[in-house]
C-alpha cells in the first residue's frame, strides 16, 4: 500500500502471475472524491471496465459511487443494488463493451487491507455465477496519515484463494 496525492493513473500487478490493474484518471478522481464526500463513514461501489486481449489486465474506466439504497457506517459498508444491472447493462450493450470488474469501497479508519467480511464477500462473488465474473477485483482506498490515500488491489479466485497486487505510479 502506498499513499498518492496528486492527478494520476494508479497501477497495481502480480509479477509472479503476470495479472495488472490500471485505474485510469477520470475513475481514480471519482473515487477521490466520493471518499472526500464520505467523510469519516465508509462508501464503495462497483468498477467497470475491459480487460486486454490476453485477459492479464484489467482496466478501471468507470466506476460507480454506492447504489441509492447502501448502508455507509463508520466501520463498515453494505453495498446497494439499486441500479446497477440496467447501467451495467448499458455499459455492456454500449460501443465500448464494458463490464463489471469487481468492487471498491473505502475505510476512513486508515487501513487499505481487506477485512476478512471483504474477503468472504468478494469470494462468493467469485462464486456466484450471476455476477459473470470469475476473478473480481476488489480495490481498497483509505485515508493515510500524510493527508493523502493509501491503496490496496486484490484478485479473488473461484478456488477460494486471492492475490495482493502491488501498487505503482504512473504520473500522467
Amino acid at each position: 500500500m502506498r499513499s498518492h496525492r496528486g492527478s494520476s493513473k494508479i497501477e497495481f500487478s502480480s509479477v509472479s502471475e503476470g495479472l495488472r490493474l490500471s485505474l485510469l484518471d477520470a475513475p481514480h478522481m471519482d473515487l477521490i472524491r466520493i471518499c472526500n464526500q464520505a467523510s469519516d463513514k465508509e462508501t464503495g461501489g462497483i468498477l467497470v471496465g475491459r480487460y486486454s486481449k490476453d485477459l492479464k489486465t484489467a482496466v478501471v474506466s468507470q466506476l460507480t459511487g454506492p447504489p441509492a439504497d447502501s448502508q455507509g457506517f463508520l466501520s463498515s459498508f453494505r453495498r446497494g443494488v439499486a441500479g446497477l444491472q440496467s447501467l451495467l447493462d448499458q455499459y455492456w450493450s454500449g460501443s465500448s463493451s464494458t463490464y463489471y470488474l469487481g468492487e471498491w469501497h473505502y475505510h476512513p479508519s486508515h487501513n487499505a487491507s481487506p477485512s476478512t467480511v471483504d474477503i468472504a464477500q468478494m469470494k462468493a462473488i467469485a462464486n456466484d455465477s450471476n455476477y459473470f465474473c470469475p476473478e473480481p477485483i476488489l480495490l481498497i482506498v483509505a485515508k493515510s496519515d500524510s493527508g493523502g490515500f493509501a491503496y490496496s488491489a486484490n484478485v479473488f479466485f473461484r478456488s477460494g484463494g486471492y492475490l495482493s497486487l502491488q501498487q505503482k505510479e504512473t504520473v500522467l
